[in-house]
């Protein structure tokens, strides 16, 4: 609920010509979460257990309800009057769920399990149920027909493959750091601050430089750095050296840094004025699901090129802690599927050309 509202507020309270470096802002602050995240959880974890991980989020959430009722308008010139969609809520929560769950189990259960074939089918009917009901509806929850504008639905693939690898990559690094590294919790926090603080850095830049020039030109900057920064990843072996796996992962901060503020200026850009929450909550939603997709996904090839691996070696699956070589086999698959996702969201911001503002010229 909170997330969609956020970039609404920007792109509606603001002129377009600072929006890009108001969503530089944003993503700053993102940044900022994402480094204070993984050093906190590691000290609460490593002195108060796992369990004082969800107390920290009780304050954060009173101080940020306080800032909201003092600081953000409380009404808007148009308010809408739309109802909600109980029904598709339902369907598309019918959808994913189970398609979540059997990305998370086939690896152990098999493509071939009843279970699995259960959960895709459901998955698929209820996708289709789904549509057909955002198109009938006049309040739909995802409005389906701002899809029919190209360079907005290429500017949401776009993003939809920049998170999946970003968010495979901050679930896979921690084992990575934990298992071939030998790594703690801790220690782990501080080496994942860094593509943290360089979206801290790099951000607030692209967005000003996507008010100058356009915002496609740095969304494709962005996705080909977040490109080259998995191929980097690729090339880790069990004896790499933290003075090439941190440059890793600064690129790929620098990356997402880049892409982030430029890539929701575009989607933005080219929602309806009278249509911008609901451009930002697709927009979201979209983000959302490249996240759950790339969290599912990644571990599941990482997994595949294990198993792979062990039975090539008639390895037991059960020693493979202790097989540096065989888990990074594994990781490098997954870092190797990644440039793939890469090469597909470049292709994506390439093709979604930036909207001329009246008066202004689109580079």
């Amino acid at each position: 609920m909170f997330s969609p509202i956020g970039i609404a507020i920007i792109t509606t309270c603001l002129p377009s010509s600072i929006r890009g470096r108001a969503l530089g802002i944003m993503a700053t602050a993102q940044g900022l979460g994402f480094s204070l995240g993984p050093v906190l959880g590691g000290y609460i974890n490593s002195h108060t257990g796992w369990h004082g991980i969800f107390f920290v989020n009780i304050p954060i959430g009173v101080c940020v309800a306080i800032a909201a009722f003092k600081v953000l308008p409380s009404k808007q010139e148009s308010p809408s009057r739309e109802r909600i969609d109980y029904l598709g809520a339902v369907l598309i929560f019918i959808s994913l769920a189970p398609l979540i769950y059997a990305l998370n189990s086939v690896s152990k259960l098999g493509l071939n399990n009843p279970v699995i074939i259960s959960c895709l089918a459901t998955f698929a009917a209820a996708l289709i149920l789904f549509v057909m009901r955002e198109k009938r509806t006049p309040d739909p929850i995802l409005d389906i027909a701002l899809f029919k504008n190209l360079d907005f639905a290429f500017a949401v693939l776009s993003a939809f493959c920049a998170i999946f690898v970003y968010m495979g990559l901050l679930f896979l690094f921690p084992f990575y750091l934990n298992m071939v590294m030998g790594l703690d919790a801790l220690h782990s926090g501080l080496f994942l601050m860094s593509p943290a603080l360089m979206i801290m850095i790099f951000a607030p830049l692209a967005g000003i430089i996507s008010d100058r020039i356009g915002a496609r030109t740095i969304c494709s900057i962005g996705m080909a750095l977040t490109g080259l920064a998995f191929f980097m990843f690729s090339l880790f072996t069990p004896k790499s050296s933290p003075l090439f796996i941190l440059p890793s992962l600064i690129v790929a901060g620098m990356a997402i840094g880049c892409f982030l503020p430029a890539n929701n200026k575009l989607v933005m850009a080219h929602a309806p004025a009278d249509k911008q929450g609901m451009g930002s909550a697709v927009y979201k939603i979209v983000m959302s699901m490249g996240g759950v997709f790339g969290i599912a996904v990644m571990p599941l090839v990482l997994m595949k090129a294990i198993y792979a691996k062990t039975a090539a070696l008639h390895m037991n699956i059960q020693n493979v802690k202790h097989s540096p070589e065989v888990l990074v086999a594994g990781f490098d698959a997954a870092f190797r599927f990644g440039v793939f996702i890469c090469i597909l969201g470049l292709i994506f911001a390439l093709l979604a050309k930036d909207k001329k503002e009246k008066g202004s010229v689109a580079f």
